[in-house]
């Protein structure tokens, strides 16, 4: 198959699932302070959970799309290392980063798994956003009872379903944000691609009066 030659344009992938997100994040929390505030799990703010999921995801339909699938393992690795050291940092976690840095790949891995078959599934075209949000949800509350044993042993299931609840309004925006940006490119494409049918047709019937 044939890739898309890039354009300026095709970046929204990236763009409109993170304005998206922080958007939603500054909607469901009230407010920039509440949304900027160290809370969860012990020093990462919702805003940079928005942030880090947001990038992720739009990089990771700006990969699959334009560039071969071998380089969605490299997107995988070298975000995950980098939010294992930022997080390391921001946590001040001195031991398990190994064990934190394979937590990372494991959820990296899924998150791009759950986006490739909800949102480049030709079935679940018209409920993609909805199926995305429902699984990638549960997905990150998954990450979050794992990351909490790491640091606690207060998980309980209230944590869990409130959790559930956050990554809800996370996937929900930075899902819209792709859904959107998706949809403005294929637009663009379909538009382009009748332009060089008319254009061949055009060409043939000069041929043909040529004849």
């Amino acid at each position: 198959m044939e890739r898309q030659k890039l354009m300026p344009l095709h970046l929204l992938l990236i763009a409109l699932p993170v304005i998206a997100s922080i958007l939603g994040g500054l909607l469901t929390t009230g407010s920039l302070t509440a949304f900027t505030t160290l809370s969860g799990a012990q020093g990462i703010s919702p805003a940079q959970f928005h942030l880090a999921i947001s990038i992720f995801v739009g990089v990771f339909a700006f990969i699959w799309r334009f560039f071969p699938k071998t380089y969605v393992v490299i997107e995988i690795f070298v975000l995950a290392l980098f939010y294992t050291i930022t997080m390391s940092t921001a946590l001040q976690l001195k031991s398990n980063l190994l064990f934190l840095f394979g937590l990372n790949i494991v959820y990296a891995f899924l998150l791009a798994v759950v986006t490739k078959l909800t949102f480049y599934n030709k079935f679940l075209l018209r409920f993609r956003l909805f199926a995305f949000t429902l699984i990638a949800a549960l997905l990150h509350a998954s990450y979050f009872f794992v990351l909490y044993k790491l640091l606690t042993d207060s998980y309980t299931p209230s944590s869990f379903v409130e959790n559930y609840l956050g990554a809800f309004y996370l996937f929900i925006f930075t899902g819209f944000g792709l859904s959107l940006a998706d949809n403005i490119i294929t637009r663009k494409d379909i538009e382009e691609l009748r332009k060089i049918q008319q254009r061949q047709a055009e060409e043939e019937d000069e041929t043909e009066d040529d004849i």
